[in-house]
C-alpha cells in the first residue's frame, strides 16, 4: 500500500489553488504480482467549502529529488480525471508507464499534484511502499549457485511464521482484512463525499457552470443587458471647463473690458437713492422767495435764494403753474415779456426729493419736471421781464 504523511488524509491538510481546497490520500498497491501504477486519491473543495463541481479535470502527478526546486523526476498528465461530490482517484502510470529507476537509489522522494494550469500544490514526501518498484527489477536477475529451500536448514526457520500461518491482512494490508477492527463511518474507508454525515447544503451556493461568464471574468464586456453608452459624452472629449467649471476654462469668453465691475460702481449706482449721490447739487430751500422788488440772482450754498434789486429798466413778472409729479410743466411769459430765469420747487411737505429739470426752454418759456412722490404738488416758476 501506498501512503502519503497525515497532511494528505481526507479532511485533515487543506490546499488552495484557483479557488479550490485539495485534501489527498494515497491509495494501496496490493497485487500478487508487482503492480506498474500507483493510485494517488483525493477530495476537492470549492471556495464555500463544498465539493468542488462535478466534472472532469485535467491533473498531473510529479515526482522529486526534494520538497521545493528541481525537475521533476517522472511526471504523468491525465488530461480527464473525474470528480464526482468531490472526490477524485488518479492512477499514476496508466499515461505515462513508471520507471522503476525514479525510486532505484532509495533517497527520500516527493510528490506534486497540479489541477489544469493552477500552480503545482506543495509537494509531500512519499513513505516507504512506493519504493518496492525497485524489486522490479530483481525479474530480470540470473541466478547461479542461488540457495533454495532444500538448502536451508529447517531449524533456522523455526521464528517464523509460516505464510499459511499469517492471518489475511498480513499478506494484503487490507483494512477489509483486519478482523476486531473498530467500527468506523462509512466515509473512513471510501472517501466518497455521499458517505459523509451532516453535510453542508449546497442548495444555497451556485454551480459553476450555473453561473454567468462575468461571475468567472469580471469583465464589463462580458454583463448581459449593457447599457447603451452611445448617448453619453466620455470624459476625454469634454472641454475643460465641464470638468473645471471655472470661467477662465471657458473658450470663446465675451470681452467683459467695456463693463464695469460691482465692486468699482458709486453706491448710488446700486440704490438709486439720492442721499447716495455724491457732490450734490445745492437745491434753494423750500417756501423761500426774495422780497418784492428783488428778483434771484442765485442760489447760495446753504440754499437760500441770493436776491437782487429789479434793474429799474425792466418791468417783470412772474407766472406759475403747480401740478402733482409727473408729467412735465412749461411755463409760458405773457406776449411781449421774455423768459430771464426759472425757479422750481416742491410743497414744503416734501423732503429729500431729487429736483428733477427746471431749465429755460427758450426766450419765453421755462420748463420744470419733478421726480418725488405724484402726491406731493411741483411748482414751476418763469421769471420774465418786459421786452424794451
Amino acid at each position: 500500500m501506498v501512503h502519503h504523511s497525515e497532511r494528505f488524509l481526507v479532511g485533515r491538510g487543506l490546499w488552495a489553488v484557483c479557488g479550490l481546497m485539495l485534501c489527498l490520500s494515497s491509495s494501496a498497491w496490493a497485487e500478487t504480482t508487482l503492480p506498474t501504477t500507483i493510485a494517488v486519491q483525493g477530495f476537492v473543495r470549492g471556495v464555500g467549502g463544498g465539493p468542488a463541481a462535478d466534472g472532469d479535470y485535467g491533473v498531473t502527478i510529479s515526482f522529486y529529488e526534494a520538497k521545493t526546486g528541481g525537475d521533476a523526476l517522472y511526471f504523468d498528465v491525465n488530461p480527464a480525471v473525474k470528480v464526482e461530490f468531490g472526490v477524485f482517484s488518479v492512477p499514476v502510470g496508466t499515461v505515462k508507464p513508471l520507471d522503476s529507476t525514479v525510486f532505484a537509489s532509495g533517497a527520500a522522494r516527493w510528490v506534486g499534484v497540479q489541477f489544469g494550469s493552477e500552480p503545482e500544490l506543495p509537494r509531500s514526501a512519499l513513505m516507504l511502499v512506493p519504493y518496492a518498484i525497485r524489486a522490479a527489477s530483481a525479474d530480470t536477475l540470473s541466478c547461479s549457485g542461488c540457495v533454495g529451500a532444500a538448502q536451508v536448514d529447517p531449524a533456522l526457520l523455526t521464528p517464523y511464521a509460516k505464510q499459511a500461518e499469517l492471518a489475511a491482512v498480513a499478506l494484503s494490508g487490507a483494512y477489509a482484512d483486519l478482523s476486531g477492527k473498530p467500527d468506523l463511518a462509512a466515509v473512513a474507508t471510501s472517501g466518497l463525499y455521499a458517505d459523509l454525515q451532516g453535510t453542508p447544503d449546497l442548495s444555497v451556493y451556485a454551480k459553476a457552470a450555473g453561473l454567468a461568464g462575468v461571475a468567472a471574468t469580471g469583465q464589463y464586456a462580458d454583463l448581459e443587458g449593457l447599457p447603451d453608452l452611445g448617448v453619453y459624452a466620455k470624459s476625454g472629449d469634454l472641454a475643460k471647463v465641464a470638468t473645471s467649471g471655472a470661467y477662465a476654462d471657458l473658450s470663446g469668453a465675451p470681452d467683459l473690458a467695456p463693463y464695469a465691475k460691482s465692486a468699482a460702481l458709486a453706491k448710488v449706482a446700486t440704490t438709486g437713492v439720492y442721499a447716495d449721490l455724491a457732490s450734490k447739487p445745492v437745491l434753494p430751500a423750500l417756501g423761500t422767495s426774495c422780497p418784492s422788488g428783488q428778483v434771484v440772482k442765485g442760489i447760495k450754498a446753504d440754499g437760500s435764494l441770493e436776491c437782487a434789486g429789479a434793474p429799474t429798466t425792466l418791468v417783470t413778472e412772474i407766472k406759475s403753474s403747480t401740478k402733482s409729479n409727473g408729467a412735465g410743466q412749461t411755463v409760458t411769459c405773457t406776449s411781449g415779456y421774455k423768459a430771464v430765469g426759472c425757479v422750481c420747487a416742491y410743497d414744503s411737505e416734501a423732503t429729500n426729493f431729487w429736483p428733477g429739470w427746471c431749465k429755460i426752454l427758450n426766450a419765453t418759456q421755462c420748463y420744470g419736471r419733478g421726480f418725488y412722490k405724484a402726491t406731493y404738488a411741483f411748482t414751476v416758476k418763469a421769471i420774465c421781464a418786459k421786452v424794451q
